[in-house]
């Protein structure tokens, strides 16, 4: 037998074993899965809110690439969602490692440093993003988080009037920026934030209660009585939509 035939076995006798082994894993259904899979499988447990799943599937992705900024960036964002900060924050110094321009891991950050409390790294990492990446209105949404929160109003406003001509179609981003606005004392501004969040999202008890108050610093008592009342049918038992007809009936 010469060597090209040898080498001809060889290589048969390897694929058979190959093919031997996807039949068994199949046999017992296990799956075989890319890193690409697992990342879209994470994605969709995310859409369903299922965040515990969506952590098993990113990890796993993780585990098939180690260094997938997508992969770690979403991790991150699932470890926030479920109130585990420090855990966030050690995923995400890991992807700046890899990448240290990467935006979406700064607003990440800057997200669980916000949920800390720890606002001066929280806004540090906040601008990081934005200057690596003017575009995304999530940056430039969490900048103005963290501003409010600081009581910032001028960055608050400045920053997620950059986030709405980013991307007009964000409900809270409207109703955040209504609150800055309202902060300022322009009820006007904020009233027409608080309408676009409602014509985005008409459940958004937030942005409701946002435009009752804001009409009534403006004294338009009669539209904000309309409004409070529309509320309270949907929330019957709510303690301060109560207090406020309370109020409006003074």
């Amino acid at each position: 037998m010469n060597n090209k035939t040898g080498r001809t076995m060889a290589q048969l006798k390897n694929l058979g074993v190959l093919l031997s082994a996807l039949v068994l894993l199949s046999a017992c259904n296990v799956e075989v899965k890319t890193s690409t899979e697992y990342l879209i499988e994470g994605n969709n447990f995310f859409k369903k809110r299922d965040y515990k799943n969506a952590e098993i599937s990113y990890r796993k992705a993780l585990e098939k690439s180690p260094n997938n900024p997508t992969a770690q960036n979403n991790l991150g964002v699932i470890l926030n969602e479920l109130g585990r900060y420090d855990e966030s924050i050690d995923v995400l110094a890991t992807a700046l490692k890899t990448d240290p321009k990467n935006p979406i891991a700064h607003y990440v950050i800057a997200k669980a440093y916000l949920m800390k409390k720890d606002f001066p790294k929280a806004m540090d990492e906040a601008k990081m993003a934005v200057e690596l990446d003017k575009t995304d209105p999530i940056g430039w949404k969490t900048l103005g988080e963290v501003a409010l929160a600081q009581n910032d109003n001028d960055t608050a406003v400045s920053a997620l009037h950059e986030a709405v001509s980013n991307d007009d179609t964000n409900d809270t981003t409207h109703h955040l920026l209504a609150v800055a606005l309202g902060n300022q004392g322009d009820f006007e501004g904020q009233v027409e934030e608080e309408r676009k969040a409602l014509s985005i999202s008409a459940g958004s008890y937030e942005a409701r209660l946002g435009l009752i108050k804001a009409l009534m610093k403006l004294g338009k008592n009669d539209d904000a009585l309309k409004e409070l009342n529309s509320l309270q049918e949907h929330h019957p038992e709510n303690e301060e939509l109560k207090e406020l007809l309370q109020n409006s009936s003074k």
